[in-house]
Parts: structure tokens; sequence; C-alpha cells
């Protein structure tokens, strides 16, 4: 599952490539289907709901096309479209970037270290992009009681905000080197996962014209 602020930078990036306004609402999208992680009596069956896990990310991924299709004109769930296509992206690049770890650490070890250092991304990321701008932005939009996304009330996406947004402004520096999630790495999935979904959005609008 991507973090917060790298969910933001990469919808931005996308939004900026298609000419979409990087509204509150968008961003408020973004971060909606995380909101499940506030209930205190979360199941992973709750989890894979709200992320339209039925088997696997690629399934995430065609939800996600399906709501570009159907709702391409409401921003808050076509940020959770962007939601969902960054979580199957940063799952499979994840794991790619895990295994290239040299060393003899275990794979533990290893995943550690990657949780680590994506926390350190998330400073990196929350400086580079104005990251309190954009989330004043999300804490400013205003809350719909019809604007549900697969069972998450309005009370849980509220809270969830404002615990990212709390998150996210008492992240430290790291202390350490970024091996792993460097400047050069992190860039490189920014764009790779932002071309992705623009294409995708293009593509969906194609689809539903014809």
């Amino acid at each position: 599952m991507a973090e917060s602020m790298l969910q933001i930078s990469v919808a931005k990036r996308t939004a900026e490539k298609l000419g979409i306004p990087v509204s509150g609402a968008l961003l408020l999208g973004v971060l909606a289907p995380d909101s499940v992680r506030i209930r205190s009596t979360a199941t992973q069956e709750d989890y894979a709901r709200v992320h339209a896990l039925t088997r696997d990310w690629n399934d995430a991924f065609r939800s996600a096309r399906r709501i570009m299709e159907e709702e391409r004109d409401d921003p808050y769930l076509l940020g959770c479209a962007f939601h969902l296509m960054t979580d199957s992206l940063w799952a499979t690049w994840r794991q790619e970037k895990i295994a290239a770890i040299p060393g003899e650490g275990t794979e533990e070890e290893k995943r550690a270290q990657f949780r680590r250092e994506a926390e350190a991304l998330e400073h990196v990321l929350y400086l580079k992009e104005d990251g309190r701008t954009l989330m004043q932005a999300v804490l400013s939009t205003p809350l719909r009681e019809d604007r549900g996304y697969l069972g998450l009330s309005v009370v849980e996406v509220d809270a969830w905000r404002r615990r990212c947004a709390q998150v996210l402004s008492g992240l430290k520096q790291y202390e350490g080197t970024l091996t792993v999630l460097n400047t050069s790495a992190a860039e490189a999935f920014l764009e790779r996962a932002s071309s992705r979904i623009a294409r995708e959005y293009l593509r969906a609008g194609k689809e539903d014209a014809e």
C-alpha cells in the first residue's frame, strides 16, 4: 500500500499531465480508500473490499478503470480511482525494489528497510510538493453525506484526512542514507505511475465515448 504523500504526489502529477485541476476534492478522494484504517475493528476483508481486491491488485486496477469510465467528472471518485491504480503499481514496484536490495539480510530485514525508507520518502515529498498547502486543500474540502465510497462513512474519511495531516506535518528528516528509495528511484516511480494512470484515464474516456 502506497503511503499518503506518495499517493498525493502521483495524483498531482497525473492531474497536471491531463490538465485536470489539482483540487481538494480530487486529493480527498486520493486519501479516502485508506480511511478504512481508522476503524478499530477493521479486518483484512474490510481493507480488501474498499480496495476492490477480489483476488489481487489486477482487480483493483480494473475497478479503477470502471470508475474512470463511469465517474470521470466527479473529482472525488476520480481520486479514489487514482488511489487504486497507484496502490496496484506500487505493490509490483515495491516487490521489485525489495528483491533488488543487496546483502545477506533476510526477507523481513529487507522489508523493514524498505518500510523505513518509504516513511523517509514521505518527508521528502511533503517538502518537495508543498504538502502543507495540498493538505490544507484536503482539510478545507466540504464533506458530503451522499459522497460515499465502498462503505466508508463521512466520519471515517474526515478522521483519516485529519490523521494524515497530523502525521505528515510531524515527520522528521531521515538521519540515514536512502539507498532503496533515493531521489532518482522515487522520481522514476512517480513518473512511471503518473504516466500509466494518465494513459488509462485517456483510454477510458475513448471507450466511454464509443
